[in-house]
């Protein structure tokens, strides 16, 4: 049987979430983290030193932290939140895409 996500992200969810959140290019706190989420200061920090594909994979693994996190309430480990971003990587890349789409690579 195939993975199906606990959630099933829509482009309002993605939308949802940059009407509330910053992302902004600098070097997460974790020794190897690409990305970080800051659910207390509305903010996603992600590491500018990756491809642009890493790059969308690394912030829809922050956008799920948001909504298993935050929005859900539920405190996911990083293995859970990694199986679900591969989900999306290869079964909804317009969800990637759409996310990418808000922030500026220059």
């Amino acid at each position: 049987m195939a993975y199906k996500p606990k959630i099933m992200l829509k482009y309002g969810d993605i939308i949802e979430f940059f009407e509330e959140y910053d992302v902004v290019f600098g070097k997460p706190r974790g020794k190897g983290d690409l990305g970080e989420i800051f659910l207390d200061e509305w903010r996603v920090v992600l590491d500018p030193n990756q491809s642009e594909e890493s790059l969308g994979v690394t912030l829809l693994h922050e956008i799920l932290h948001y909504f298993y996190d935050d929005r859900l309430g539920d405190s996911i480990d990083e293995v859970f939140i990694e199986k679900e971003t591969q989900h999306y990587v290869k079964h909804r890349s317009d969800i990637i895409k759409f996310a990418m789409s808000f922030i500026s690579l220059k």
